[in-house]
């Protein structure tokens, strides 16, 4: 089976392609599936998944996937204590507490999935052209601040008396690093958008981020 390099490891990857023509990454029981949208969210009840993803800018290092996510948050989250990205990846996907709304970007809605620790674990998908995945386009750890003011989907420790806004803690997240749109008739090359902040810059960089996306 084809493997990429990165860093310090060599996932392995599926046969299966993502909507853009890039490779699945397995999951360590051998699937693409890293974990799913809780169906309590009310949202597209079908597996997340991680493409090897594709870097279409060497220098910003924008894009999309695993090489994306290593390029630009890999030492980060192995300095977090996390062995590889993909380890990263796969227990916020099993086990994230919150869905919060993400960007808007060319008609379709990103979501941040957070998982908190010390830190906001944090990974943002998009759902497939055709509804039967959500890509995860980006993942990072960032500070438990940002982010508090998006709207929250979904909430595993809220009560039915209580609203998921009430009930969790501030948690953060990254916007960037999104896939190529779904109803794009471009390049992939020409229409790949990431921002790429870390937690020492995001609080600053926040309202540009902002800007840039809804340009």
């Amino acid at each position: 089976m084809k493997q990429i390099s990165t860093v310090d490891y060599t996932p392995q990857l599926s046969q299966e392609k993502d909507e853009h023509g890039k490779k699945f990454v397995l999951s360590k029981d051998g699937t693409t599936t890293f974990g799913r949208m809780e169906s309590e969210s009310g949202l597209a009840d079908v597996p997340i998944k991680l493409s090897e993803g594709i870097i279409t800018n060497p220098v910003t290092k924008e894009g999309y996937g695993l090489v994306h996510i290593e390029a630009r948050h890999g030492d980060q989250i192995r300095n977090a204590g996390f062995s590889t990205v993909v380890d990263f990846v796969e227990e916020v996907a099993k086990n994230y507490e919150v869905i919060r709304e993400g960007i808007e970007r060319n008609g379709n809605q990103t979501y941040l999935l957070q998982l908190t620790d010390k830190n906001n674990n944090t990974l943002i998908v998009e759902l497939s052209g055709d509804e039967t995945y959500w890509n995860i386009n980006t993942a990072g750890i960032f500070r438990t601040s940002y982010g508090a003011k998006n709207k929250v989907v979904y909430n595993r420790h809220a009560t039915e008396k209580q609203s998921a806004e009430t009930v969790e803690a501030s948690l953060s997240g990254e916007q960037d690093g999104t896939t190529p749109s779904t109803s794009m008739n471009a390049s992939i090359q020409q229409n790949i958008l990431s921002d790429g902040k870390d937690s020492k810059n995001t609080d600053t960089l926040q309202e540009k981020s902002k800007k840039t996306h809804e340009d």
